[in-house]
């Protein structure tokens, strides 16, 4: 109940963006550009919601986004399946993008992981226990400690060992707008994404198999109301530790609201989430779905000089459900420029 007050509450200051002296246009800049944290989602391919906007013929895009992600996922069944997820992850992705043809982008993203016992345990629980939001066990457990094991009775599926850092899989991308909106029109674009396993999986930096995803993006605005939905097919390659529980296909989606409070500032929510990536395990926290309430903000610099090509956006996430694989709390910074 304590979530949906919250949420009730950040629809009212949206509202009152209603007040807010009028502007001369209404730019759009998008759904916040966030992902699923946990650790064993990271290994894959996975949903970033977007709008149907692409770059313009000869333009560059680039950015660098750091997120900062804390859980503890655990869990354990009659049937002797054991889950214990108990760490921090910092995520840096180097993003670039160009406009190749009118209404046909390509970009690439290169990621980093590091897995560590962080530092943040302590926030998160006294945050947890302000709001009266349930603690996952964390109480159970020292403060800042690390765990990255997977079990099925007395056969270890995976585990990883703490304080790692590395490349995670590189992502390719083509992304082509099929539909500007004009009147009543929505925009509309199609976007194909694969992954390519350049991260070790020993490492838990990746899969160590090729994913592809398909992904329909539709944006429909209202001078200075813009909302943006995402619907998407999830393909999976292999993962030889845990491929038995693993699922070949996910569907994915997202749906996001944006208001204008400046002509260069806007404030975001969205919720978004995909069908489970793992089933037979007995535990809602990897069987169940991920699904994640993240609000931010997000913009561009002054409109006239060096600044005028600036991009930023800030966002923090919160998982909706009490059980389930999203993580406990993510904060995202983005930096970056459009040429």
């Amino acid at each position: 109940m304590k979530k949906i007050a919250l949420l009730a509450s950040l629809i009212i200051f949206l509202g009152l963006g209603r007040g807010l002296r009028a502007m001369e246009s209404y730019p759009s800049y998008g759904p916040l550009a966030t992902r699923t944290q946990n650790p064993l989602y990271l290994l894959f391919l996975n949903h970033t919601p977007e709008s149907p906007e692409v770059l313009a013929k000869g333009h560059f895009q680039f950015s660098v986004e750091e997120v900062v992600s804390n859980l503890i996922n655990q869990a354990m069944t009659p049937g002797g399946f054991n889950l214990n997820l108990d760490m921090e992850i910092y995520r840096t992705a180097f993003n670039f993008a160009y406009g190749v043809y009118p209404g046909l982008e390509l970009g690439v993203q290169i990621p980093f992981l590091s897995l560590g016992g962080g530092f943040l345990d302590g926030l998160i629980q006294d945050y947890h226990n302000l709001f009266h939001f349930p603690n996952g066990g964390r109480e159970r457990v020292p403060d800042n400690s690390f765990t990255y094991r997977v079990r099925n009775g007395a056969q270890l599926l995976y585990s990883v060992n703490p304080e790692t850092f590395g490349l995670s899989d590189i992502n390719f991308y083509v992304k082509h707008q099929f539909l500007e909106e004009s009147g009543g029109k929505p925009a509309l674009s199609l976007r194909g994404t694969v992954k390519v396993p350049t991260g070790d999986r020993g490492e838990g930096m990746g899969s160590g198999s090729p994913d592809f995803h398909l992904n329909f993006s539709v944006e429909k605005s209202y001078k200075r109301f813009h909302s943006y939905t995402n619907v998407g097919f999830l393909i999976l390659g292999p993962f030889a530790p845990m491929d038995f529980f693993l699922q070949p296909t996910s569907f994915t989606f997202s749906q996001a609201f944006e208001v204008n409070m400046t002509h260069i500032a806007s404030v975001v929510a969205q919720v978004q989430g995909n069908t489970p990536l793992f089933q037979g395990t007995g535990t809602d926290e990897l069987d169940g779905i991920p699904l994640d309430l993240v609000v931010g903000f997000k913009g561009t610099g002054p409109r006239k000089g060096m600044w005028e090509h600036f991009r930023w956006e800030f966002a923090f996430s919160e998982d909706l459900l009490a059980r389930g694989p999203s993580v406990d709390f993510s904060v995202r910074f983005n930096l970056g420029a459009r040429f």
